[in-house]
């Protein structure tokens, strides 16, 4: 009960605001102003800049000419379980391990570049260690994490995840796997049958789309084919 009553009034509240509330004080403050009284009655009331925003927001929406015309009420938003809760996690893969900071030259600042689980937990270090200038420019400075067929997602990730706020860090790629099967996600060799690849019944038939050692390591620990 405490979910749906919470979003009740939540929304409420919005109403309240946005509907009632800025409405009336926009209609007694700012109805029939110059632009230049308005901006002066602003000032000299000393209004908050995000009401004077919100203020402004009221005046763009309740123009017709700035409504959006390609409504479709008939359009369904919704997104599919496989891509929620698996597909989607492809960014998983692009997570760099190295954060990179770097100095107006471009290279390493004195404290250097810093492992992605020592970056979790730690907002001091943009206090104490060069700020977030160094973070951008590492950012748009570094080329994009390879792919790499026996690391599809680094080990900062698989190994070190939230390693500073848990006794025991996590593993991301569990953490997906465990996740897929929490929404029924159908196995690996069913999804190679619906791209067309082949109908997959051993182990040897994935060769051509598993390298050799991962399929012995697997056979190794005993997983189950029909799982896979």
């Amino acid at each position: 009960m405490f979910s749906p009553t919470s979003q009740v009034i939540k929304k409420i509240y919005l109403h309240l605001i946005y509907s009632i509330l800025i409405i009336n004080l926009y209609c007694f403050c700012f109805n029939k102003l110059s632009f230049n009284e308005k901006c002066y009655f602003g000032v000299f009331l000393d209004l908050d800049p995000k009401l004077l925003l919100a203020i402004r927001i009221l005046q763009i929406i309740s123009d017709p000419t700035h409504c959006y015309q390609a409504y479709n009420a008939g359009l369904d938003p919704s997104v599919a379980n496989v891509f929620a809760a698996s597909a989607f996690r492809f960014g998983h893969t692009l997570i760099q391990p190295l954060l990179r900071r770097l100095d107006p030259a471009l290279n390493s600042i004195p404290e250097g570049d810093l492992p992605l689980h020592r970056a979790f937990f730690a907002p001091w270090r943009l206090v104490e260690e060069g700020g977030l200038d160094p973070l951008l420019r590492g950012l748009f400075a570094s080329p994009g994490k390879m792919p790499a067929a026996n690391e599809v997602m680094n080990s900062e990730l698989t190994e070190r995840l939230f390693q500073v706020a848990h006794t025991v860090a996590l593993d991301l790629a569990a953490l997906n796997i465990q996740r897929g099967r929490d929404h029924g996600i159908p196995p690996y060799t069913h999804w190679l049958r619906y791209c067309g690849l082949g109908n997959v019944t051993t182990w040897d038939d994935l060769r051509q789309h598993i390298q050799v050692v991962c399929l012995y390591d697997c056979k190794l620990r005993g997983f189950n084919f029909k799982n896979f």
